[in-house]
Parts: structure tokens; sequence; C-alpha cells
């Protein structure tokens, strides 16, 4: 006998589904539409995934000999310090978005270490002098924005009277990778740190850097302290940081082109630092007579 046909849209009965007492079939679900036990299924996975461990993370300390170090820095040059371009976007974003009157600096410090980790003290201390160049920067935008649509509404803030000028920082370009910005003593500090980031040897290499910086992080450095003599505290720079020692141990640099560079400023430091002050010429006079 043929056996009886399943009507369309029933799937057929299996010996699972024959879970009914006496012998009977229990009913079964038409194919493809959810049943009513599928959510409760849905809850209960869902449940068991909450109260399941967390997956494990793992997090390795891992440790360089000087040399090996020495050549992850040449490979990976923003392990001695993220890029200047890189940072200083990322400054003038937060500085856009976020409200001026609350702002806190030690909140973008935070926002800095979590986007680029560490931070050294000179960099945040660029950072800040960025901050106040982007916020003038910002409010001087609203400003001009509020004056604009007063025009636009017919309004005028003081009839009659011009608009006082006011002056506002501007940047000295934001991508310092070919040759850096260095005005400021913030500045040379930085450059110190930049040059020798380990510091110095002990002992008889007192005057060797522990790490030499990667050719590609020196050289702006080096061409941004070009003529640094004729700075006018170029003198108190020389006495306050390490800049002399640092630019002096790089004359033993293994590329040519930051050797030479390096001989160069300490050639021309050594003869501004030789020189006397000039003394005005009454007081020269002055003291000729006496």
């Amino acid at each position: 006998d043929a056996a009886p046909e399943t009507p369309a849209g029933i799937a057929p009965a299996t010996p699972a589904d024959l879970a009914g007492s006496k012998g009977t079939a229990a009913p079964t679900r038409p194919a493809g539409i959810a049943g009513v036990g599928a959510k409760d299924d849905t809850t209960a996975a869902s449940a068991a995934r909450a109260s399941a461990p967390p997956e494990m993370v793992e997090k390795w300390l891992i440790s360089f000999t000087l040399p090996a170090f020495q050549e992850f820095c040449q490979k990976h040059p923003e392990s001695v310090e993220p890029q200047v371009k890189d940072v200083k976007k990322f400054i003038d974003d937060f500085i856009k978005n976020a409200d001026i009157d609350s702002l806190k600096i030690r909140d973008m410090f935070q926002a800095l270490k979590k986007r680029f980790g560490a931070v050294r003290r000179p960099l945040l201390d660029r950072a800040r002098e960025w901050a106040k160049m982007y916020i003038e920067k910002k409010i001087k935008s609203q400003e001009k924005q509020k004056s604009a649509d007063a025009t636009k509404n017919g309004r005028k803030g003081s009839e009659g009277q011009p608009i006082p000028k006011q002056f506002v920082a501007e940047g000295k370009g934001d991508d310092e990778g070919e040759k850096a910005t260095i005005v400021t003593l913030v500045d040379v500090e930085w450059a110190v740190s930049i040059l020798a980031p380990w510091g110095f040897g002990a002992g008889k290499h007192e005057n060797e850097l522990l790490l030499r910086p990667p050719t590609s992080v020196v050289m702006p450095v080096l061409l941004g302290l070009d003529s640094f003599e004729r700075n006018g505290f170029f003198r108190e720079a020389m006495r306050k940081t390490q800049l002399g020692k640092v630019v002096s141990a790089l004359r033993r640099h293994p590329t040519p082109e930051v050797a030479r560079l390096a001989r160069s400023h300490v050639a021309c430091w050594r003869e501004a630092c030789a020189r006397k002050e000039k003394e005005p010429k009454g007081d020269k006079e002055r003291s000729a007579a006496a």
C-alpha cells in the first residue's frame, strides 16, 4: 500500500515527535514558521552566554636587550615619540568638540594617553601650548560666526564703533616631519627628550647616549636647530638644558648626515658662546674712562 502523503507545508513526523501518550503523535509545526518555544530557546541561549566566564585576555610583557630595542626603534620610529602632526590633529579635534568653558587640561592629557599611550612630559608641555593656540582659534571662529549671524539678522553690535582686532596665535605648520619648530625653551626641552630618549650612560660612558634615536626622528630636530645661536634665548637654553651635550654626542651617530649636522651645530654654538655680549657704546666708553 502507498504511504499516506504529507500535507503541503507540514514537516514529516519523526520518532522524536512521537512523544505523546498512548502512541499518539505530538503536533508538528509548519516548516519555516517559528514555534512557540523559539523565543524561550533564544532567551535561554542569551542567559547562558551572559553567565559564561569572560574570554581571557592575555597581556605579554616583552623584554628587549639594548641592541634589540635599538633595532626595533629603527623599524618603528613611533616607539620613540608620536608624530607631531598626529598629536596636533588630535588636539585640534579635541578642542573643536570640547566645551571651552568647562575644559580642563588634565582631560586632554588623559585623552592623549588613551590615544597614544604613555606620553612624556616635554611633549605634554608642548601639547599645552598647542591647546592654547587652538582654543584662541576656536574663540575667534565663534566670534566671527556671531558677528556674521548678527549682520544677517540686521542687528548691530556697537553702532559706529569698529570691532577691535584680537591677536590670535597661528601655528607654524602642523607637520614637523621635515623640520621641527624650535622657538621656545619648551621646544628645546622637547628636542632634548627626542635626541636623548633614554639619557646618558654612567661612568666612562657619561657622554654617550644610551639609545640612539633613528635618523628619521633625529633629522627634523637637527634641521630645526639650524641657526639656533641667533635666538635671543640661546645662552639661556645652553645654561638650563642639556642641548649642547646631546647634540655633541650625536657627532658619533652612525648616519653620516646626522653626524655632519651635529658637528656643524656644535662648532657654531661654541663660537657663539665664546663671543662676549657687546656692550652698549656709552657703557664701553665709561668703562675705558674709568
